[in-house]
């Protein structure tokens, strides 16, 4: 085989700081014997300047959009609930409109901040409590349910109950779940079914997420993960922002997993990905990773406004 069995970035200590990607195999001979291993090295110290470069800027820009956002969605909320007042037919109709682009915006700048942190190696350290999967995915179905059921879609759940308890992030379990399940719907026609399970597989916790929708081209599976990567459909239909499936690998691997896709056009896609039973211990990056940033600015004047409003 000509696939890689490890993927690493090596940096130097000199002067310039270089960067190095370094890539191995093993090598076997006819009999299937490893006789030895096969090694690529290569200078990535431009590219990876440059990718941070690039990161940071994103980091920044979307930091400085939360706040204004958080501010206009408050806002906008004191409109469409009436507490100001009550609006005319066509006045709640654009304002809702706004309400609803300005929660896609939100969304578009929260993912832009997680794959910039994941990316930065900059992401706070994940919280290690209980992981409860069975219950977990329970949540995340129940939540989605009602989406599904609007586009007369079937949701059938395999998940055994004597899954062995984890430790992680709970939160992170359900954006990776909330992701998969999402395009699961978005691209599985009326009528269709959507399947949900997982099981133990050796040292792992395996979780998929199966549909009878319309697939993915084989040439496509290769860039599924990368960031802005988007599906369309016959119909028009497009994978969000492009960036839900790359987050879900980072967070993965970020556990020490692995994630995957198999899929054939017209026939359905099952994405499958992994949680170790015994979780990698913390590398020495992540334990030195960099706080996160408390976000005290993203109160917006508004917010007390919306909460006195919310009590009554």
């Amino acid at each position: 085989t000509n696939q890689f069995e490890f993927n690493r970035i090596a940096r130097v200590t000199t002067p310039q700081r270089a960067v190095f990607g370094v890539k191995g195999r093993r090598v076997r001979d006819a009999e299937g014997r490893e006789i030895g291993w096969l090694i690529q090295i290569r200078d990535i110290t431009q590219s990876w300047e440059a990718e941070r470069f690039r990161n940071e800027v994103l980091s920044v820009a979307s930091h400085e959009l939360h706040t204004p956002l958080t501010s206009m969605y408050d806002a906008v909320s004191l409109l469409v609930e009436g507490p100001l007042g009550d609006l005319n037919e066509k006045q709640f109709q654009l304002v809702s409109l706004l309400q609803s682009d300005i929660e896609r915006l939100t969304r578009l700048v929260e993912e832009l901040l997680d794959v910039t942190r994941y990316e930065s190696a900059d992401y706070p350290l994940e919280r290690r409590q209980t992981l409860d999967v069975t219950r977990t995915v329970s949540q995340v179905i129940d939540k989605l349910q009602y989406r599904a059921a609007r586009k007369g879609l079937s949701v059938v759940t395999l998940v055994r109950e004597d899954l062995p308890q984890l430790r992680g992030d709970r939160d992170r379990l359900i954006q990776v779940l909330e992701n998969l399940l999402d395009n699961a719907i978005k691209f599985t026609p009326v009528g269709g079914v959507i399947e949900i399970g997982a099981r133990v597989v050796g040292r792992s916790v395996q979780i998929w997420v199966r549909d009878t929708g319309v697939g993915i081209p084989q040439e496509h599976q290769a860039w599924i993960f990368e960031k802005f990567a988007r599906l369309h459909t016959d119909d028009g239909e497009e994978s969000g922002h492009g960036l839900g499936l790359s987050i879900a690998k980072a967070i993965v691997e970020s556990w020490g997993g692995q994630i995957s896709v198999e899929s054939k056009p017209g026939q359905g896609s099952t994405f499958r990905f992994t949680i170790p039973i015994r979780p990698a211990r913390e590398s020495k990056a992540r334990r030195e990773a960099t706080p996160a940033v408390v976000r005290a600015a993203d109160a917006s004047p508004y917010a007390a406004e919306v909460s006195r409003s919310n009590a009554h």
